[in-house]
């Protein structure tokens, strides 16, 4: 019996099957070195992601590095703001301690005839005891502004405290014999220079 004819059906079935399906689906037919359309999107997406991170990374950091500086200037703005408002505060301070002192001079130096006058009827006797008491509480009043009184009479002479009106020949060479008016100073300032009377030999 002659199978010749059956084979040769049979091959050129197989043979056009095999076509067919290598047409059709040429990724499964083929040898593995074709590319996958897939993996390439997938890797470019990856290659987009990271390059949009690293510019975003650098951009931040840009950001963080800009505003460190300007924190840092506006720090050291502050800082020089605050040291001028402190200056001039100091200064304002000094020009009013000034103003008030040359105040308080100007007012003492106007009270010092008073002062005189009264040291003037004590010495009379002209009911000194009522002034004396008053004095002394206008002198404890004023030295709280730093009126202090300069100590003459028996102490040596001081051209810088002491004024000289006369010469005495009584008593130790360069001693104050004598205080003709009393002098007074403001704190370290010399209001008034005692006059006096000076022994010299």
């Amino acid at each position: 019996m002659d199978f010749s004819p059956k084979i040769s059906r049979i091959s050129k079935f197989n043979i056009e099957e095999h076509i067919y399906t290598a047409m059709r689906f040429p990724i499964e037919s083929g040898s593995g070195n074709q590319e996958d359309p897939i993996s390439e999107e997938l890797e470019l997406a990856r290659d987009l992601s990271k390059s949009k991170i690293k510019n975003q990374l650098i951009k931040e950091r840009a950001d963080n590095k800009r505003l460190k500086e300007e924190l840092a200037s506006l720090r050291d703005q502050m800082l020089r703001a605050l040291a001028n408002s402190d200056n001039l505060l100091k200064a304002k301070e000094k020009e009013l301690a000034v103003e008030r002192k040359r105040l308080n001079k100007s007012l003492i130096s106007d009270l010092l005839p008073t002062l005189d006058s009264m040291d003037a009827a004590i010495k009379s006797g002209e009911d000194s005891e009522t002034i004396t008491t008053i004095r002394d509480q206008l002198i404890t009043s004023l030295s709280r502004y730093g009126l202090k009184y300069i100590e003459a009479k028996g102490k040596r002479y001081d051209p810088f405290l002491h004024e000289v009106l006369g010469v005495s020949q009584e008593g130790e060479d360069g001693l104050i014999a004598e205080e003709v008016q009393k002098g007074y100073m403001l704190g370290d300032e010399v209001l008034r220079s005692s006059k006096v009377i000076v022994t010299k030999r």
